[in-house]
C-alpha cells in the first residue's frame, strides 16, 4: 500500500507534466481524476478492467491526447513543484510554531 501511494505522487508529477494520460488504482487520487480528467482509475484486482482501459487509451488517440493536455494544465496550474513548495513551507512553519 505504501508503494502505491508513493507511485501515485510520482505519477501525478511526471505523466501530466509530459502530457501523458495515466492509469492508477481506483483508491488513489480519484479527486484529481474527477477534477481534471487526465487519466483513468481502475480496480487493481480486476485484470479485465485494467486491460480494457489500457486498450481504450491505445485505441483512442484523440481521447488520450485530450487527457494528456488536461494533465499538462493540471500540472501547470495546481500540481507543480512551486505550489508544492508553498504547501511544504506552510506545513514546516506550522510545525515550528508547535514546538
Amino acid at each position: 500500500m505504501r508503494n502505491a501511494h508513493y507511485t501515485s505522487r510520482v505519477t501525478l508529477d511526471v505523466h501530466p507534466a509530459a502530457g501523458i494520460p495515466f492509469m492508477v488504482s481506483d483508491f488513489l487520487i480519484q479527486d484529481v481524476l474527477d477534477k481534471w480528467r487526465c487519466g483513468v482509475s481502475v480496480d487493481v484486482a480486476n485484470m479485465d478492467e485494467i486491460v480494457q482501459n489500457a486498450v481504450y487509451l491505445m485505441e483512442s488517440p484523440e481521447e488520450a491526447a485530450k487527457m494528456g493536455e488536461l494533465g499538462k494544465a493540471a500540472y501547470g496550474q495546481e500540481y507543480n513543484w512551486e505550489n508544492e513548495e508553498e504547501k511544504l513551507r506552510s506545513l514546516f512553519d506550522k510545525l515550528k510554531s508547535c514546538s
